[in-house]
């Protein structure tokens, strides 16, 4: 069973978004997944090089289209990206190095933070934007 299930409840309604968002789901719990099957050291290789990996990029792509549209607290939105992946990236060299409690730490980070994110922040964006195409 997954760690996290997709919801409408996380849907922004901008489906370009919502899709990655559901790759970050699936990774998130393809990570619990190796971890119930005992394989450590592949799900903290899989975290700090595909998980952060796909991370930076989504945020990029969602800086990029919040540009498009003209989204009016962009700037905010960036600062909170950059805050997270400076969280995630102090705790990468770490993980590399085998450290578990910054593995188990920068998961739960992951987790409750992409969970977060997404209903109380990139809401708002789905928010702006289908009301600019009423």
């Amino acid at each position: 069973m997954p760690v996290v299930e997709w919801s409408d409840e996380l849907s922004t309604g901008v489906v370009g978004m919502d899709e990655q968002h559901k790759v970050l789901v699936d990774m998130i719990n393809y990570i619990y997944k190796l971890l119930e099957e005992g394989k450590r050291t592949e799900a903290m290789e899989f975290f700090s090089d595909t998980l952060v990996e796909y991370v930076n990029m989504h945020f990029s792509e969602e800086e990029k289209m919040l540009e498009r549209v003209g989204y009016p607290d962009l700037e905010n939105h960036k600062k909170i990206h950059e805050q997270f992946k400076k969280l995630m990236m102090d705790s990468v060299p770490k993980i590399k190095e085998g450290n578990e409690h910054e593995f188990k730490t920068a998961l739960a980070l992951v987790w409750g933070w992409l969970y977060s994110h997404i209903l109380k922040v990139d809401k708002r964006y789905g928010e702006y934007i289908s009301s600019k195409e009423s």
